[in-house]
């Protein structure tokens, strides 16, 4: 048999330490010059300095304008006189569209899209371009998706400069895009230029900085992913991030697109993403360069395609990643299990000629193969334990203000589980055992992955293929000398970290340490590669495992000494103001939300209570006799014939956010007619929830009109609830007591009138 000697143990230890040190310093490194330069406003490619400006002139107070908001409006108008000006002539799509959720919730707004064909010499051949003009109630929306509505001007003006083309293009300015996707909707049910698109384009944003990332595709997208691979140096995207946003509550525009079977890309920039859905979305917090890189990526992608004969792309779908950004590796999905068994003749092989010279037996890489998995599930058990300590010692989460102690407390956690368990699971195990046993592994969780989610098996297949060759060589060709088998060990750790590291990272930016566990998954397939690397038995651990674990208590101790929160990186906490005739409620947010001394003091009754009716979420509150100070509702209803008709004026219509109705889930009702709109509600599927809902989104819903039909008389109270953005004049100190770490988020501070109606037997009271 073939063994390491005891002084190789410890440098190969060490060298994979080095290794993956350096290779993270290496990538973060690359990744953070990636960002292209921006542009000058006098250049004749894409420059994000002119579409800054065009942005700024769209909304020059930096206001936030929901959809179906007054101030929205007036953005969507300065859209379409910025387009005139350009030469166009924009089509405006005015539409009453309503989202039905499960026959127990109904949404509808007026949504105005502004739509811009620009023709091609293909009439039938069109790209879509996507942006959606509206913000939520809490920022002003500078990247979300200012970003992508000044990308598609920037391109408007570049297309003047551009003799026609073979493809035309639709430029798509949506509305109501946060509050349902509404405008995508509208647009692709509805508008006859959504039958004569053929491939559709989308930015979104997540943060206010960050590179333009590819991480959604449509149908059969395979040749547009290599189109814009092609153009674009540097580039960021993997097959991995649309499998894992398939599986997120999350939806952009482009959802709908891909019900239209459509291939397309989605762009979208996810740094700084504590900025996300607050008032820190501004124009002094954008970047500029991913603005840029943005435009770029679409601009480039554009010129490769709009001279084609047509859209007819090769209809296929790959499995794909970048290699530092420079690089494209991809094969189409059907090539997977081609890959699948190829590595599977190879690990076959490399374990018939470790067992032949007596380097590895079945029994011992199966052991391997268990070895390994234990401690991934380990790192992961570990290090969601760590995130449970953090959170429970500091009862908050999660981290924004700086997440690299807590990062270094589980990388060193995991390193820790290594050298704890590592020799305990291999102690009768050979180097070969372990690193036989971390391919059939990779292996194991490529079939499933192929068979679950393919775009994820790149991160198991690619280690594969490269690894598994080599190591076959090796053990046939050099089957007595052991330091070319070392080296092969010291590829396993470089292209499991190299292939693994990104996720990490991409997960750092998105969801801070809230997916430890994932993290700690993703950490141990990296730890475990050092397993081969060494035969851990005759490692001195004892010194490594203390310095681990002192690491990871130091970097879990700086956890605790930073503060969550900072100014730039606060965490959201939403003030409302909720009254009814009786009673008067602040609500200052959930219970986990940390206040500030302040804002403790301003509300020194607060309990935790669920203050709405029609949600059983818990959080804290100060309640008091109603002081009359919210806009004041005025109802009419009658019931007539198991009919409610009822009659809604909200007033101070243009600062309203939306009027809701809420019903009793055992009223019986079983459909609402509103505005010529049906909307039924389903007995069956009701039996389950406490309220059966419906909701007018924006200022036109001030005056609302609607007739509640119910399968026999009804009994009990209806709830009616509008609200409108920001608190009353009274309640503003409670804004400046919650201090400069926390900010409004979402749908942010709102002010909720309240009035109920009682249905009886002789008719409806007030």
């Amino acid at each position: 048999m073939v063994a390491l000697q005891k002084p190789h143990s410890q440098v190969e230890l060490t060298i994979g330490f080095i290794l993956i040190v350096i290779l993270v310093t290496f990538q973060v490194t690359l990744r953070d010059l990636a960002l292209p330069e921006v542009q000058p406003s006098d250049s004749t490619s894409f420059s994000a300095n002119r579409a800054l400006v065009d942005l700024k002139a769209l909304n020059p107070d930096s206001k936030p304008h929901p959809g179906g908001s007054a101030q929205n409006e007036r953005i969507g108008n300065a859209i379409v006189d910025k387009l005139v000006s350009l030469g166009y002539q924009p089509d405006i799509q005015e539409q009453f569209y309503c989202n039905e959720y499960s026959n127990v919730a109904v949404e509808c707004m007026t949504v105005r899209n502004i739509v811009v064909h620009i023709l091609g010499k293909k009439p039938q051949e069109n790209v879509l371009l996507s942006a959606h003009y509206d913000s939520v109630a809490a920022g002003p929306g500078a990247a979300d998706a200012g970003v992508a509505v000044g990308t598609l001007l920037e391109v408007a003006r570049l297309m003047k400069d551009r003799p026609q083309s073979n493809i035309g293009m639709v430029l798509l300015f949506n509305e109501g895009e946060e509050d349902g996707l509404f405008g995508a909707r509208a647009f692709t049910q509805h508008h006859p230029l959504a039958k004569q698109v053929k491939l559709a384009l989308n930015i979104e944003a997540r943060g206010s900085a960050g590179y333009s990332v590819l991480f959604e595709t449509g149908t059969n997208s395979g040749e547009l992913v290599k189109t814009y691979a092609a153009q674009m140096t540097p580039i960021w995207t993997n097959s991995l991030f649309g499998e894992v946003y398939r599986f997120m509550p999350n939806f952009t525009d482009f959802n709908e697109y891909h019900k239209l079977e459509l291939p397309g890309l989605n762009f979208a920039n996810a740094e700084m993403e504590p900025h996300y859905h607050t008032p820190l979305d501004n124009f002094d917090n954008l970047n500029l360069q991913t603005l840029q890189h943005h435009g770029d990526n679409v601009w480039l992608f554009l010129d490769a395609i709009l001279e084609r004969e047509d859209l007819a792309f090769k209809k296929e779908n790959i499995v794909f990643t970048d290699l530092f950004g420079w690089l494209l590796i991809y094969w189409a999905n059907g090539t997977t299990m081609l890959l699948l068994g190829i590595s599977s003749v190879l690990l076959v092989a490399s374990v018939y000629a470790a067992r032949k010279h007596k380097q590895a037996t079945i029994k011992g890489v199966l052991a391997g193969w268990l070895t390994v998995l234990a401690l991934v599930l380990l790192c992961a058990i570990f290090a969601q334990v760590w995130q449970l300590v953090v959170q429970t010692l500091t009862g908050t989460g999660p981290w924004r203000s700086s997440i690299i102690a807590i990062s270094l407390s589980i990388w060193f956690i995991c390193g820790f589980v290594l050298l704890l368990f590592g020799r305990l699971f291999a102690k009768k195990l050979t180097s070969m055992d372990l690193h036989l046993g971390l391919l059939t592994f990779f292996l194991m969780f490529a079939a499933i992955a192929a068979v679950l989610a393919v775009g994820v098996s790149y991160l198991f297949i690619i280690p594969l293929l490269v690894i598994l060759p080599i190591t076959t060589i090796m053990l046939f060709v050099h089957r007595d000398n052991a330091e070319p088998l070392v080296w092969s060990y010291r590829l396993a750790i470089c292209v499991v970290l190299f292939v693994f590291y990104p996720v990490i990272q991409i997960a750092d930016i998105l969801f801070s340490y809230n997916l430890s566990a994932f993290q700690g998954l993703i950490w141990g397939c990296i730890f475990a590669s050092l397993l081969s690397a060494v035969p851990v038995k005759e490692v001195p651990v004892k010194k490594l495992r203390r310095l681990f674990l002192v690491f990871s208590v130091i970097f879990l101790a700086a956890t605790f000494i930073q503060k969550p929160f900072t100014e730039n990186k606060p965490q959201g906490l939403n003030l409302q103001y909720m009254e009814d005739d009786s009673t008067a409620s602040v609500i200052a947010g959930v219970p986990r939300k940390k206040l500030a001394p302040e804002l403790r003091q301003a509300l020194p009754n607060l309990k935790v209570d669920t203050p709405f009716a029609w949600e059983q979420q818990r959080y804290r509150v100060e309640q008091s006799e109603s002081q009359q100070i919210t806009p004041h509702i005025q109802l009419e209803s009658q019931l007539i014939d198991n009919q409610l008709h009822l009659g809604i004026d909200a007033q101070q219509g243009h600062n309203l956010l939306n009027v809701k109705v809420y019903f009793a889930a055992d009223s019986k009702l079983t459909e609402i007619v509103s505005r010529e709109h049906q909307h039924v509600y389903d007995p069956q599927t009701t039996k389950h929830r406490d309220m059966l809902s419906y909701s007018c989104l924006g200022y036109t819903c001030a005056n609302l009109n609607l007739v509640a039909h119910f399968s026999e008389e009804p009994k009990g109270e209806v709830l009616v609830v509008a609200s409108y953005m920001g608190l009353p004049k009274s309640k503003q100190h409670l804004i400046e007591a919650r201090g400069k770490r926390s900010v409004p988020r979402n749908q942010g501070d709102l002010t909720m009138s309240v009035k109920s109606i009682t249905l009886g037997t002789s008719g409806s009271q007030e």
